[in-house]
């Protein structure tokens, strides 16, 4: 979690590294017990709905990139405190518009 909170400091982009930090960190932590999941972390950190987080994790469709690209875009949206499905198919299709190529 220590990555989300340095993002938007200096030059430093926590945001490229986050699929590693997933694809790899992630599953020794369910398989271990330890710490907490940083696409939770980050949706806590910018005020939303843990639901969000949840559906899109739930979703085979959705990979890592095009989670964290929604995350980025609902943190600029108002009221994401509570859940709304069509905010969520917004940001997603955002998100993955916004992903470099």
């Amino acid at each position: 979690n220590l990555l989300a909170e340095l993002d938007g400091l200096d030059k430093y982009l926590p945001t490229a590294i986050y699929e590693l930090v997933i694809r790899h960190f992630e599953p020794m932590q369910r398989r271990y017990g330890w710490g907490s999941s940083l696409l939770y972390y980050l949706g806590a950190k910018n005020d939303i709905h843990p639901t969000y987080i949840q559906n899109m994790l739930s979703n085979p469709n959705y990979g890592t990139e095009e989670i964290v690209g929604a995350i980025e875009h609902l943190k600029k949206l108002e009221g994401t405190t509570s859940y709304n499905g069509d905010v969520l198919e917004e940001a997603l299709t955002v998100g993955k518009i916004s992903q470099p190529t």
